[in-house]
């Protein structure tokens, strides 16, 4: 397969890494993380587990707005692959992270557990992921002020 850069092409943030993965073992990470959540996504629809696992990918490469996820869903490959073409909007996205945050807090901070980029960096991978999800929040308060 072959390499990609884990940011979506054009919307690199202080946070996206040029650091090249392929796809798959990036997406592994997130799948996992969010596998291991099974108790509290089991009862999720699929569309629901999509979002979770979409927000958790977004952000973990530092790609925080609403739009621009919802931009990549229609642009950037993995993110399509990810949504299997059920493309969200800026809003269903905004709404599923106010009304799911704490499980997208879990989820993306599992990722930044599991991945080996992350592993040697001394940092709580739960106050990074509170501090990811604010930052979202942030973005995405901003871009509707427009």
């Amino acid at each position: 397969m072959a390499e990609m850069y884990w940011f979506i092409k054009g919307a690199e943030s202080d946070d996206a890494l040029d650091e090249r993965y392929t796809a798959q073992a990036f997406l592994n990470v997130v799948y996992d993380a969010v596998l291991e959540l099974d108790e509290q996504t089991r009862a999720l629809p699929a569309n629901s587990r999509m979002l979770l696992t979409l927000l958790t990918y977004c952000y973990a490469r530092g790609v925080y707005s609403a739009e621009a996820i919802a931009a990549a869903a229609q642009e950037d490959a993995v993110v399509r692959y990810i949504c299997a073409h059920d493309y969200p909007t800026a809003g269903e996205i905004r709404d599923f992270r106010r009304n799911r945050k704490d499980l997208v807090v879990q989820a993306l901070a599992k990722a930044l557990e599991m991945d080996s980029f992350f592993r040697p960096r001394l940092f709580s991978a739960q106050q990074e992921s509170e501090r990811r999800v604010a930052k979202a929040i942030q973005w995405d308060s901003f871009e509707l002020d427009l």
